[in-house]
């Protein structure tokens, strides 16, 4: 059994997530969040489709059935430590990040590219140097927290 977590507005993760996560701890996080979201939901916790934070759940079962549940939750900061505990572990960050499941060895170049006022971009290609990044960008990803996973760089401008 699985179970398969997507979140929208703002989180990228929806495209990436193409798997279940399987692993007892995330499962268990995964339901307790979903009763919690149920248990909310009776006090007003459950919103109209432009309302916070939307969350889709959804559940492979042991005879295979599919079983999916999508809710608008209006506050989002209540579910945070359950959402972090599933954010954090290293099952997710492997979903949602395909650098964390490539070798550096089957990797042949990196194109980084900012945009902004001026575009540019970097092609790496050095065997040391692509090592080292993907050892670098692996290492970051691992070591992100529930906050800086979620949270969104905004750069003023001078």
């Amino acid at each position: 059994m699985g179970i398969l977590l997507y979140f929208f507005e703002g989180d990228d993760t929806s495209d990436n997530a193409s798997n279940y996560l399987e692993e007892k701890e995330n499962i268990e996080a995964i339901r307790l969040l979903h009763q919690e979201i149920i248990d909310k939901g009776k006090k007003v916790s459950i919103g109209e489709w432009n309302d916070g934070q939307s969350v889709f759940l959804m559940y492979e079962l042991k005879n295979g059935k599919r079983l999916a549940r999508e809710y608008h939750l209006q506050n989002y900061d209540s579910y945070m430590p359950l959402l972090a505990k599933i954010y954090e572990s290293n099952e997710y960050k492997k979903m949602v990040n395909q650098v964390l499941n490539v070798s550096a060895e089957d990797v042949s170049k990196i194109k980084i590219t900012a945009s902004g006022q001026v575009d540019k971009s970097i092609t790496i290609t050095d065997r040391q140097q692509l090592e080292a990044a993907v050892k670098a960008l692996s290492e970051d990803l691992n070591n992100q927290s529930f906050a800086q996973m979620t949270s969104s760089l905004v750069i003023m401008p001078p």
